[in-house]
């Protein structure tokens, strides 16, 4: 289901996907504000009752408190327009860093943070993706760990950087 939400008049206009899954579980993506999940989780609501009442039973709709499992944040934290993954790989881990990279398995150098199970994946474009946060101040924290990593290896393999320089 896709619904517009503007965080009940709050907030910009967005569009907010919700999965809604067998075992009453809500997969809800596009949301990076609190007040568009609790407008969207109201949207749900009427929808459900609307549509299928029997399937609420009295009491049970109540939000008695937000649960925040799994934030994907995509980002990008460089002017990078084709990032040597390899040479990424390679000086990361030879700096001691925990990272995979299987290109024929997956696109992206993927950095690991055991001690928070934070992932960032960076791709070759400069793109990266950032799994595992629950709060918008662990995202925060997670691209201030990241930072210092992509520009200690990746800067002197940056395409455009290389192109501007000459």
């Amino acid at each position: 289901m896709v619904v517009m939400s503007d965080g009940d008049g709050t907030l910009l206009r967005k569009e907010i996907t919700i999965k809604v899954f067998q075992n009453g579980v809500f997969h809800i993506t596009g949301v990076l504000d609190e007040r568009y999940d609790r407008d969207v989780m109201s949207i749900l609501g009427g929808h459900i009752r609307t549509t299928c009442p029997a399937a609420v039973v009295d009491g049970t709709w109540d939000t008695k408190s937000r649960r925040v499992v799994l934030m994907n944040y995509k980002t990008r934290l460089t002017t990078t327009v084709s990032l040597s993954r390899e040479k990424l790989y390679a000086g990361l881990r030879a700096a001691g860093v925990k990272t995979d990279y299987e290109p024929a398995v997956y696109p992206a150098v993927k950095i690991y943070f055991p001690e928070t199970k934070w992932i960032a994946k960076v791709f070759r474009t400069g793109n990266i993706i950032l799994t595992g946060m629950t709060a918008h101040e662990e995202c925060i924290r997670l691209v201030a760990a990241l930072k210092p990593l992509i520009d200690s290896v990746a800067t002197s393999h940056n395409v455009a950087t290389a192109a501007a320089s000459t």
